[in-house]
């Protein structure tokens, strides 16, 4: 993680972060569940002060994901926080999202408090279409909600700050909701056909690998003699 950091390779720092992570969880686990280690090599229990802990942890990671990439020396605390981004990172407006996203994974990952936003059937469902969703949102922003823009700008005005701020927000409610529709048809219709077929195509496969490798029948013959 030290050299993808000095690398400047944000991908791979979290991609090495996501792993550690992982095995923490993986080994925490997997202590909490022996009775053969002592009290001490155990998963702390849940408690106020640790629910508390691990909620400011999440707040702060919220914060660092909102990394603001325009205009950030007017943000509350981003001209300290942009202060403290190495001068060899050269995509700095990315620099603290990343670090954000670990801090979210971490504390969810120790808080079952924060792990019931994510245990819920909305939230399972959201994540059941997700790649779906990560597929067509870039077309559907280009298409309608920059078609609607101007339309709700015009029925709630753009003069001010306050009418601009809610004409977003209408077209960002209205333009979710056709998102996920449109998520959810995507992953019915291609999606899992596609897992389906490739699972089956690999089926396939490991069938025709596997009888490739038999033994011959004259060597099963000759080891019977």
């Amino acid at each position: 993680m030290a050299w993808a950091h000095y690398a400047d390779y944000w991908v791979v720092l979290l991609f090495y972060g996501g792993f550690l992570l992982a095995e923490l969880d993986i080994r925490r686990s997997a202590l909490a569940a022996s009775k053969t280690f002592s009290n001490t090599l155990s998963s702390p229990k849940p408690s106020i002060l640790w629910s508390v802990f691990y909620t400011l942890v999440f707040i702060g990671g919220l914060y660092l994901g909102g990394q603001p990439e325009q205009r950030w020396e007017h943000a509350p605390g981003w001209m300290t926080l942009w202060s403290l981004i190495p001068s060899y990172i050269h995509d700095r407006h990315r620099y603290w999202t990343g670090w954000g996203a670990l801090l979210l994974v971490w504390s969810t990952s120790n808080s079952p408090m924060l792990q019931r936003i994510f245990n819920n059937r909305f939230t399972q469902y959201l994540g059941k279409i997700s790649f779906s969703l990560y597929l067509v949102h870039g077309f559907m922003i280009h298409t309608l909600y920059y078609s609607l823009l101007p339309v709700v700008w015009n029925i709630f005005g753009s003069e001010t700050h306050l009418q601009k701020e809610v004409s977003f927000g209408v077209a960002l409610g209205i333009v979710s909701v056709f998102l996920v529709w449109v998520s959810d048809v995507f992953m019915r219709l291609v999606d899992m056909p596609s897992v389906k077929f490739a699972r089956w195509l690999e089926g396939k496969c490991m069938a025709k690998a596997k009888s490739t490798k038999e033994e011959p029948a004259w060597r099963e013959s000759s080891a019977m003699v």
